[in-house]
């Protein structure tokens, strides 16, 4: 697989809306995070939509988290959905997997893509659809 949506919609096929798939896009925005270096890390929290969930997703009392931190787009994810609907948490992980792949060279990505959370995946979205 060479692109996030694969990744995304292999998670999606562990079952919608399940605890697998929240875990598996957990583990996509945490490995993808993790191999970005600052200034792409920067770059992901300055997209326009990934600034918008931090701005409102996290609480004022965690105003002096570092946004550029994967955790911390984790962080607010989970609250989002805890503060709405549970829904919006998978959205959101969404949004932050596509910002960080945005920023992956080719090394990053050929690093993804030998990560563990994309080998549990590669099986899944190679499956065919019914």
């Amino acid at each position: 697989m060479t692109d996030i949506q694969s990744y995304i919609d292999a998670a999606e096929a562990r079952g919608r809306g399940s605890r697998a798939e929240l875990e598996a896009l957990r583990s996509i925005v945490a490995t993808a995070g993790g191999l970005l270096g600052a200034d792409a890390r920067a770059a992901v929290a300055a997209d326009d939509e990934v600034q918008d969930n931090l701005e409102f997703n996290l609480h004022d009392t965690q105003a002096d988290l570092d946004r550029t931190d994967p955790k911390t787009w984790l962080l607010a994810a989970e609250q989002h959905g805890s503060d709405e609907d549970p829904d919006y948490e998978f959205g959101d992980l969404q949004a932050f997997a596509r910002a960080a792949w945005s920023q992956m060279g080719p090394e990053e990505v050929a690093l993804f893509e030998a990560s563990a959370i994309a080998g549990e995946l590669a099986p899944a979205a190679a499956a065919p659809t019914a």
